[in-house]
């Protein structure tokens, strides 16, 4: 029995196969942001084996984040048969709606909080869990061998509105055998705030942008900040006019699940009429994505423009490695005269992923014979084992493994280090939930131009001319030099790749 981490080391996308080679469960099915975007790569998708992908007959759904679940249209396609799709009521009807929009007709199951399910040999308990999506789930797996929890993502330091992990909950689950943790926040040694705390930076936040046209951001699956956005809006005299395809869906699911009073909002934009005084708008976006709805208000692409004067209340903090993304998108609101608050000015956000004391909370809780811990980097993975020693676990059994590498779970777990592999995709400008696969050949030539620039080729009057665009300066004296003298554009390229490591890619102008 084996436990495989898909993607790659590089990767931050939450997918895992449970197996014993005749069954196999996966856990979530996320993508991974890009961190190297200057290759025009977007997102990564785990990339399955054949013999990964002809085993999996069951993917169980922790919560609605892109990250465990936004490569599931992909990974779908990858699969030779379909799977049995499972998640808790409020991320099925989200799934639901994102297979609809790629046009991928599978069921999805819905299966309730501390109701179980079976697959042809395993079978696993839906556990509540807090975290900042709505209805988050855990997953509590029974094997031939091994008893296994899978943490998902889980926040629990705040007694109201996400809740705290029960005691009582967590204790009926002592002595597994293994414990799959979440460790993004690992190396936070203090307490967090709470929602109550939350909501008066909010409040806070509003009070100073009063008078002036509000617009706030946040993840659209966060039903429980954007009900408390609406909550403080009502209590600060505006109305909140919803744009966008995902804010919008997120409204009407709230409500469908009765957490949102249809009075408060209104989707579209506000009336030409409305005083800015009275007036929030909710747009997604708050990571700066380049089609999402907020970046196109603030660049001036959207029916609803942000113009001088504006307030932006950004309820988020950047995820690692997207901050270049989430700082331009601020830089450029107030280039436009927009007053932008993030959680530098003022406590508008709050994770959803536990603290270090939390987390040791929840291994005392269990006391797990093993810890596997996920999702964040080699370093918090690392203090996970100081975290481990101070609940009585060895550091010997907190077993650090990266995205790629299969986890023997034997009666003491084996990491076979493995590369992993994902598929690259580049989203298609303008078009919502549209991507393009990348192939390694583009991604090669893209890398070229990147570290060693292009060398053009265009018809002259009696001759081929060349021009060098972000080349070495060496590169650049060697073409004007020698350029003239190459026969073809085929010798040209040839005879760069022999004297430059790397060399410039070259490109041909009819």
């Amino acid at each position: 029995m084996h436990l495989d981490l898909l993607g790659n080391p590089s990767s931050g996308g939450n997918c895992y196969l449970v197996s014993d080679r005749r069954d196999t469960l996966m856990l979530d099915a996320g993508l991974a942001w890009s961190q190297d975007r200057d290759l025009g790569v977007d997102f990564s998708v785990p990339r399955l084996t054949t013999e990964q992908a002809e085993t999996v007959q069951t993917v169980a759904l922790t919560h609605s984040h892109e990250d465990h679940v936004g490569a599931l249209p992909y990974i779908l396609r990858q699969l030779p048969r379909g799977p049995r799709i499972v998640a808790g009521p409020v991320t099925a009807a989200i799934i639901r709606a994102r297979l609809g929009e790629a046009r991928i007709d599978v069921p999805v199951e819905t299966v309730g909080p501390y109701e179980w399910a079976m697959t042809e040999r395993f079978r696993f308990q839906m556990v509540p869990v807090p975290h900042s999506a709505s209805e988050s789930m855990a997953l509590y797996i029974e094997t031939p061998k091994k008893r296994l929890f899978y943490s998902g993502d889980l926040r629990g330091s705040d007694e109201s509105g996400y809740g705290r992990l029960p005691a009582q909950s967590l204790r009926q689950y002592k002595s597994i055998d293994v414990l799959l943790l979440e460790a993004v926040r690992a190396d936070v040694d203090e307490p967090d705030p709470t929602l109550a705390d939350l909501k008066e930076g909010l409040l806070l936040a509003l009070r100073r942008l009063a008078g002036r046209r509000v617009i706030v951001s946040a993840f659209a699956s966060n039903l429980t900040r954007l009900q408390i956005v609406i909550e403080l809006a009502q209590a600060v005299g505006r109305h909140c006019y919803v744009l966008g395809r995902s804010m919008r869906n997120a409204v009407e699911m709230a409500q469908e699940f009765e957490r949102m009073p249809s009075h408060a909002w209104t989707i579209g934009p506000p009336p030409r009429d409305a005083a800015d005084s009275k007036v929030l708008i909710m747009v997604a976006g708050a990571q700066g994505e380049p089609d999402a709805g907020l970046s196109r208000l603030i660049r001036g692409h959207y029916p609803v423009q942000a113009r001088r004067g504006d307030g932006l209340i950004m309820s988020s903090t950047p995820i690692p490695g997207n901050e270049e993304p989430f700082w331009s998108l601020v830089e450029m609101a107030m280039r436009k005269g927009v007053e932008v608050i993030t959680y530098r000015d003022y406590l508008v956000h709050i994770s959803g992923h536990s603290t270090g004391q939390e987390l040791q909370r929840v291994m005392k809780l269990i006391r797990p014979g093993w810890v596997i811990p996920f999702h964040g980097d080699y370093y918090r993975h690392a203090v996970m084992r100081e975290l481990g020693a101070r609940c009585g676990i060895p550091s010997e059994r907190i077993v650090q493994a990266a995205n790629g590498d299969r986890v023997l779970l034997d009666d003491k777990p084996r990491v076979i280090k493995g590369n992993g592999s994902v598929d690259y995709y580049q989203l298609a400008k303008g078009k919502q939930r549209s991507a393009s696969r990348l192939s390694e050949t583009v991604l090669d030539e893209r890398a070229r131009i990147r570290d060693a620039g292009l060398v053009v080729i265009r018809p002259g009057r009696n001759r081929l001319v060349t021009d060098c665009m972000d080349c070495r300066a060496d590169v650049t004296a060697w073409v004007e030099r020698h350029g003239r003298d190459i026969g073809s554009p085929d010798d040209l390229s040839l005879a760069l790749k022999r004297r430059f490591r790397p060399p410039p890619a070259v490109v041909l102008l009819a």
